[in-house]
């Protein structure tokens, strides 16, 4: 009798216990998307796409398509991920749709689905010019550490530094060679030598020429 009270107990304990812990159904909510806005005309090549929490959600699943999920060209993102935003590198000149709907491990949302462009063609920077601000041409200078600055270029996405001695015409040593996001670089030289420095601007589509200047270290 006994064992048969004790039975009856704990299967009513493993019952309420189950009541307790039971997953919510969340199936009737909505995710509510933030940015991009839908339909938005973009002009960048990377952008994150970012959606509000749903309450009791455990997980997230994004998808990406081009041009529109009615008609899939390609499926640029397929991902389930915990956190409410995630970043993506796109295409110039075309269109897509992304959606989100929220996951636990009873249920799960609806999709939502939102649409922009990317309708901005990177500039061409290739008749620019990258005006160099220090050393200045020709300079002669008693550092042997010293900083090469230039200019800015509208549109450009890094830039591309060199350093030699004693010229690009007559290359001795290739000092420095380095692709940056900033437009200034520090180099250690060595003293008793002339050296020429050249910057240009890069971005995904273009070039610009180099400029060059010259400068002395006593």
């Amino acid at each position: 009798m006994k064992k048969y009270i004790y039975s009856i107990f704990v299967m009513f304990f493993f019952i309420s216990c189950s009541d307790i812990i039971e997953v919510p159904d969340i199936s009737s909510n909505t995710v509510n998307l933030v940015a991009p806005a839908d339909n938005a005309a973009l002009n960048i090549t990377t952008l994150t796409l970012s959606w509000e929490t749903v309450e009791d959600a455990e997980n997230y699943q994004v998808q990406v398509v081009r041009p529109n999920f009615e008609n899939i060209l390609q499926l640029e993102l397929d991902s389930t991920l915990t956190e409410n935003s995630i970043s993506i590198d796109i295409e110039v000149g075309n269109s897509y749709q992304w959606r989100v709907r929220a996951k636990n491990s009873n249920s799960a949302t609806p999709y939502t689905t939102y649409s922009f462009a990317n309708i901005t063609e990177v500039p061409d920077i290739s008749s620019n010019t990258v005006n160099l601000v220090a050393p200045a041409d020709n300079a002669t200078l008693n550092i042997t550490t010293l900083t090469l600055s230039w200019e800015t270029v509208e549109d450009a996405e890094s830039y591309q530094v060199q350093v030699v001695r004693p010229n690009f015409e007559n290359i001795l040593q290739l000092e420095l060679d380095s692709t940056v996001t900033e437009n200034s670089i520090s180099v250690q030289l060595e003293a008793g030598n002339t050296y020429q420095w050249r910057v240009r601007a890069i971005n995904s589509e273009s070039i610009t020429p180099y400029t060059i200047n010259t400068f002395s270290l006593e």
